[in-house]
C-alpha cells in the first residue's frame, strides 16, 4: 500500500525532507550561511531547555519559520531564512543543508534510535555564536519568544499552519485526510474501524466546502471532486467492506492527491531564493497533475457501478462538485496573533 505524503504531528521527521541530494547541495553550493546556523543554534540550545536530550530538525524548523514571521521585512536574516509550503507545510532547503553542515563540522550532535533521531548540541558549542550581527540579535529575541511559547513540537506544527496560504493544508492533511486513512486501514486490516462513515463523509464535505479558490488549482480541484464522488459512493454502499481494491486505490489516491496539490502551492508560496526552481516544479507539477487525472478517471468508472441504497449528499455539496466553477469561494483570512511574551 502506498504511504501517504501528509503530515503526522506526531512525526520525529519532516517528510518534506526528501528532496533530491541535487537540491541540497545546490543551497550549500550557494553558500553556507553564517547567519542561518547562528539562528539554527539559538533555536537548538533554546528548545532543548527544560531537561530535553535532544530535538528534532522538525521542530527547530518550524520554530525558525514562526520567528521569521514575527521579524520586520528589513531584516537581512528573514531574507536567509529561505522558506517555501510544501507537503508538510512551511519548508526550507536552506535551514536543512546548514543544519546538516554543523552536523558535518561538529557543531551539533545527533542522536539515533529505533523510534527517533534527534539533535543536540555539541558541549563546547551551546554558548559559542557562530555569528553576530544587530538583525541576528532580533532574530534571537523572536526565536526565544517561539522557543517558549511552542516548546511542544506539536504545537510549533499546529501554529505554524495557521499561517498556512490556505485553509485547505488543516482541513485535509491535519482533519480529513489522517482519519480517512485510519479508516481505510481498517478495513484492509478487517477490524472494527475507528470512525463511522458517517464521520467520514461528514469530513469530506468540510474539504469539498475549503478547497482553495484560487484558479490555478483548477485542475487539481476538478480531480478532488471527482475523487469525493467516488469516496462518497464507497462510503454508502451497504457492502463496501467486501471490494478490498477500491479501499487501496482510495487510500493511494488520498496521498497522491495532497501530494499534487503541494506541488502546485510551492509554485505560488515561496521566497525569492527559490525563483529559478519555479519552471522545474512547474513541468513536474503538471506531469503528477495529468497521472492523478488519468488515474481519477480510470477508477470513476469502476465506482460509477456502485449501488448506493442511502441518502444522497447534502444538495449544495452535489452542486459543488458538479459545478465548482460557479461556487463563490470564500478567501480563507487567518487570525495571526504575535506575541511580544
Amino acid at each position: 500500500m502506498i504511504e501517504s505524503g501528509r503530515d503526522r504531528v506526531d512525526a520525529e521527521t519532516d517528510m518534506n525532507s526528501p528532496v533530491d541530494a541535487a537540491s541540497m547541495r545546490r543551497a550549500l553550493v550557494r553558500g553556507a550561511n553564517p547567519a542561518v546556523q547562528e539562528a539554527i543554534r539559538v533555536a537548538i540550545q533554546r528548545l532543548s531547555k527544560d531537561g530535553r536530550v535532544g530535538v528534532t530538525k522538525k521542530h527547530v524548523l518550524k520554530t525558525l519559520f514562526l520567528a521569521k514571521k514575527r521579524l520586520p521585512d528589513g531584516n537581512q536574516v528573514k531574507l536567509d531564512l529561505a522558506y517555501y509550503w510544501y507537503m508538510e507545510g512551511p519548508y526550507s532547503e536552506v535551514v536543512y543543508a546548514n543544519f546538516d553542515k554543523m552536523v558535518e563540522n561538529g557543531i551539533v550532535k545527533r542522536r539515533i534510535t529505533p523510534k527517533s533521531e534527534t539533535y543536540q548540541l555539541a558541549p563546547n558549542q551551546a554558548l559559542r555564536p557562530v555569528a553576530t550581527s544587530a538583525d541576528l540579535d532580533a532574530v534571537k529575541h523572536q526565536i526565544s519568544l517561539v522557543a517558549s511559547a511552542h516548546a511542544n513540537m506539536h504545537d510549533a506544527i499546529q501554529r505554524a499552519y495557521e499561517t498556512a496560504p490556505f485553509k485547505w493544508y488543516a482541513t485535509y492533511n491535519l482533519e480529513f485526510g489522517p482519519k480517512l486513512e485510519s479508516h481505510l486501514k481498517d478495513i484492509l486490516a478487517d477490524r472494527e474501524s475507528r470512525y463511522r462513515a458517517q464521520d467520514i463523509l461528514e469530513w469530506l464535505d468540510d474539504a469539498v466546502l475549503d478547497y482553495p479558490a484560487d484558479r490555478v488549482f483548477m485542475g487539481h480541484r476538478a480531480a478532488f471532486m471527482d475523487y469525493a464522488k467516488m469516496l462518497n459512493a464507497f462510503l454508502r454502499w451497504d457492502s463496501y467492506r467486501t471490494r478490498k481494491d477500491m479501499v487501496n486505490v482510495l487510500h493511494e489516491l488520498c496521498g497522491r492527491i495532497w501530494t499534487v496539490f503541494a506541488r502546485g502551492v510551492r509554485i505560488h508560496q515561496h521566497d525569492s531564493y527559490y525563483d529559478d526552481r519555479v519552471e522545474a516544479w512547474e513541468v513536474q507539477y503538471k506531469q503528477e497533475l495529468a497521472k492523478l487525472d488519468h488515474t481519477v478517471r480510470k477508477w470513476l468508472k469502476e465506482f460509477d457501478k456502485v449501488v448506493v441504497e442511502d441518502a444522497e449528499l447534502d444538495p449544495d455539496i452535489v452542486e459543488m462538485m458538479q459545478h465548482p466553477e460557479k461556487y463563490k469561494f470564500k478567501p480563507w483570512a487567518p487570525r495571526v496573533v504575535t506575541r511580544d511574551g
